[in-house]
């Protein structure tokens, strides 16, 4: 049980070795423990931010360089990259200072997959969006980092038109929470005509939507 139970920094290290020395198409069994171990409350605590810090650094190169990918691994790479980046944002003070510090480079994952054919590399995308706004609106720290890059995802995912209604849904919530908390958000969602674009694409989904 999470409340009850602890991860050493041996089985921590274990996945942070498999990530770095399997073949990137054999990376992803890693990745998939790595995203669940970061929502364990001790695995992602203040200590552990180092560890945190390698793991992600290492998930960044692997979802930025797909070249070495094939088989499964050009789906599961990206997908569990992006999972573990949105749990990251979800877990403890360790792993959530890890993921802002490289938060630069995992939008750029994000980016990169904004136009992805697989479904649920798309709902993974719309979900770290969510998180990180949600991270950022509870922060409160003034300027938001990267708010323009995060306007420019979420554009990208409304003009996709292939986005299914609860990612569609996430997206529109990560948007207006940026746009409301930063000006640089506002202005850039102003420059890239978002207003114009919100309701056409939300129009044929749900009333929530």
């Amino acid at each position: 049980r999470y409340h009850s139970t602890q991860v050493s920094n041996e089985e921590l290290k274990a996945i942070s070795t498999m990530l770095t020395n399997f073949t990137p198409s054999q990376a992803f069994p890693a990745l998939d423990l790595a995203r669940l171990a970061v929502l364990h409350p001790d695995a992602a605590s203040s200590g552990r931010q180092a560890l945190w810090d390698g793991v992600i650094q290492r998930t960044v190169v692997l979802c930025n360089d797909p070249s070495g990918l094939e088989g499964p691994a050009v789906v599961a790479v990206p997908m569990l990259s992006l999972r573990l980046f949105a749990n990251a944002f979800r877990g403890g003070p360790g792993s959530c200072r890890a993921a802002t510090s490289h938060l630069g480079e995992i939008l750029d994952c994000a980016a990169g997959q904004v136009k992805s054919s697989n479904k649920n590399i798309r709902g993974s995308v719309a979900t770290l969006l969510y998180n990180v706004c949600f991270f950022l609106h509870q922060e409160k720290k003034g300027n938001v980092p990267f708010a323009t890059q995060i306007v420019k995802i979420a554009d990208g995912i409304i003009i996709a038109k292939t986005y299914e209604t609860e990612a569609l849904f996430r997206a529109m919530v990560a948007l207006g929470t940026i746009v409301m908390d930063s000006s640089e958000a506002k202005d850039a969602a102003r420059a890239l005509f978002l207003l114009a674009k919100v309701e056409p694409a939300a129009s044929s989904h749900t009333e929530q939507v």
